[in-house]
């Protein structure tokens, strides 16, 4: 038949789309049967997390990958760090050692003392900044992201 599996669904070259309903929703684009922005000549999807532009070599792309994954978790540790900090915070007396120490290397960075709220709102921008580092709707290519 020429079908090709992916795990979670089957692709069609012939009419160049899925046989089944992309799993994870509407999160990625609006048609559900899409591969890559119908541009399978110009872009690939060889994990299914995110459509790949031209200009890498596989190695490349496993570099990329690994740098990609790493700042992932170095920002969902540091939200995890701030969210902790919040939280003393928020319920007074002392800080832990951990807690200072965190609080020290933002004040320094921002150039200011926190305020109260601060830490809870930059480990909200550091989860979210994690969870975009995964995000299937931007296109990796040579030279940067860009939208889906």
């Amino acid at each position: 038949m020429g079908l090709y599996y992916y795990k979670a669904r089957m692709y069609d070259p012939y009419i160049g789309r899925f046989l089944q309903t992309d799993p994870i929703g509407y999160e990625d684009q609006i048609n559900l049967y899409a591969y890559v922005g119908n541009d399978p000549m110009n872009f690939t999807d060889p994990t299914g997390l995110y459509r790949r532009g031209d200009g890498w070599s596989d190695e490349e792309w496993v570099e990329f990958e690994s740098h990609r994954d790493q700042i992932a978790n170095d920002f969902s540790s540091a939200a995890s760090a701030l969210g902790n900090l919040a939280d003393e915070l928020a319920a007074g007396g002392d800080l832990s050692a951990a807690a200072q120490a965190v609080q020290s290397v933002v004040s320094d960075v921002m150039g200011t003392e926190l305020s109260a709220g601060d830490p809870k709102t930059i480990a909200e921008n550091f989860s979210k900044a994690a969870s975009a580092m995964n995000d299937s709707s931007y296109v990796a290519h040579r030279g940067g992201f860009s939208a889906g």
